[in-house]
């Protein structure tokens, strides 16, 4: 017995469905994000159950397109835009449901929008960070000793 959808003048139609949706999903795009200005800041993240328990900001110092980068740790931000960066962190640990590790946290400190989110990276942005001061600190005994 046939499925009573399978009729040729039904087929065609779910042909063309399907045909429209395959064309719907693979269509060109473009996606325009607003230029940002500013250095950009790495806010290396200390998380244990989901509690931010550190942060160290570091900044690009000279706009650099490539290596060797130029950086400022710790970035020289007004007290302002430290703020913003560090309630910025902390907003996207919790949004993220993040809950232990250290983490690199990208952001842009826009002198016209502020401090913006970028991404989060699942390890910190430099390894040789984790020998800051304040991550050491934090840490300590149980990684160092």
């Amino acid at each position: 017995q046939r499925h009573p959808g399978w009729e040729s003048g039904s087929l065609s139609g779910v042909h063309a469905t399907i045909t429209n949706q395959y064309k719907a999903a693979h269509r060109p795009s473009l996606i325009l994000e607003p230029y940002l200005q500013g250095p950009e800041v790495y806010a290396e993240t200390v998380v244990f159950h989901a509690t931010v328990l550190a942060i160290s900001l570091r900044a690009s110092g000279e706009p650099s397109v490539g290596p060797p980068y130029k950086w400022n740790l710790p970035a020289l931000l007004s007290q302002a835009m430290v703020h913003k960066c560090k309630a910025v962190a902390h907003a996207a640990v919790g949004v993220l449901g993040v809950r232990n590790g250290v983490f690199g946290i990208q952001l842009i400190a826009d002198p016209a929008r502020g401090c913006v989110f970028l991404e989060l990276n699942v390890r910190p942005s430099r390894w040789d960070l984790l020998h800051d001061a304040v991550v050491q600190i934090t840490l300590q005994p149980d990684m160092w000793h």
